[in-house]
């Protein structure tokens, strides 16, 4: 199976940067040996969604933008 690359897209006008940065770093840090590849996509309206080769696995919510934890916990329920 083909190792799947992550997207995390993130609202610039928002300041998600630095979120998607440290989502980024995490999922790098705990799964590098199983993601082809970590990217950023700057994004609008105050969008944050993570994707795996275009299938969405997480977004933020009612509940608020996700804490890099939160989204490597997303990425690692994506493996299973």
């Amino acid at each position: 199976m083909p190792k799947p690359t992550i997207t995390i897209e993130y609202c610039d006008e928002c300041m998600y940067l630095k979120p998607a940065l440290e989502a980024a770093q995490k999922i790098l840090e705990s799964y590098a040996d199983r993601v082809a590849a970590v990217t950023l996509k700057p994004g609008h309206d105050g969008v944050f969604r993570v994707t795996a080769d275009d299938i969405l696995i997480l977004q933020m919510g009612d509940d608020g933008l996700p804490n890099a934890e939160r989204v490597a916990r997303a990425v690692e329920e994506f493996f299973v």
